[in-house]
């Protein structure tokens, strides 16, 4: 973001915090934490993890247990969106996965070009390929588990990554069964049959596609001299 902008904003957000501390307006005050879960807090019911402090906090204000999302949304929306709000038109022949998600903003759904999918080569489980279309997210293995988990896409890693095949496809409709405890791959092999047809394009046109780190590590920068 332009440094000028951000200067301004913060000086707007100053002036104005110094103008509402004098008027009968509630002060808010927002804490980001990274990498913490809800359930991370012995508030919450942490049996361990001890918060005494962001405990009083929360006893004297409100504390939220239940949220709500009005669409399925993924990291990989937050480049197009950026790119929209600053207007900035994104490379010719680059293709991002992602949508556009301001609409969310005003209460409309996401317009997506394609399904929201994404593939973890280093997932807790084997099933390291999924796909949401609407109520349905069908979910694969590669090489039916067998394909090494990869911390990093590799000159020697790549092939084998590219060549994975789609196996062991789990379907879920998510309106009727948001904890995914009842497979229905058997019961509806036509969408099945959609559904990881999708799958397989998008997964080869990712690693046709995916950037490919070199074997050995990049080499340190050297020294400078300059003081």
């Amino acid at each position: 973001m332009n440094p000028f902008l951000i200067a301004c904003l913060s000086s707007w957000v100053v002036l104005h915090a110094a103008g509402a501390a004098t008027a009968s307006r509630p002060n808010f005050l927002v804490l980001l934490c990274d990498d913490l879960g809800w359930g991370d807090l012995a508030c919450y019911g942490h049996p361990r993890i001890r918060t005494p402090h962001l405990d009083g906090l929360a006893k004297q204000g409100v504390r939220f247990t239940s949220c709500y999302s009005a669409a399925p949304v993924s990291s990989l929306d937050l480049l197009p969106t950026f790119c929209a709000l600053g207007r900035a038109a994104v490379p010719r022949g680059l293709k991002l996965d992602g949508a556009d998600l301001r609409p969310v903003f005003n209460g409309e759904p996401v317009k997506r070009d394609q399904p929201l999918f994404w593939v973890y080569f280093r997932a807790l489980n084997d099933q390291r390929a999924a796909l949401r279309d609407g109520p349905w997210k069908l979910l694969a293995k590669l090489d039916h588990g067998k394909l090494p988990g990869l911390v990093n896409v590799t000159e020697a890693t790549a092939p084998g990554a590219r060549q994975a095949a789609l196996t062991d496809f789990s379907l879920y409709r998510l309106t009727d069964d948001p904890g995914e405890a009842r497979d229905l791959s058997a019961e509806e092999p036509a969408k099945l049959q959609e559904l990881s047809a999708k799958l397989e394009t998008l997964y080869r046109e990712l690693t046709a596609t995916m950037h490919v780190w070199p074997d050995t590590p990049l080499a340190a920068p050297a020294q400078s001299n300059w003081r």
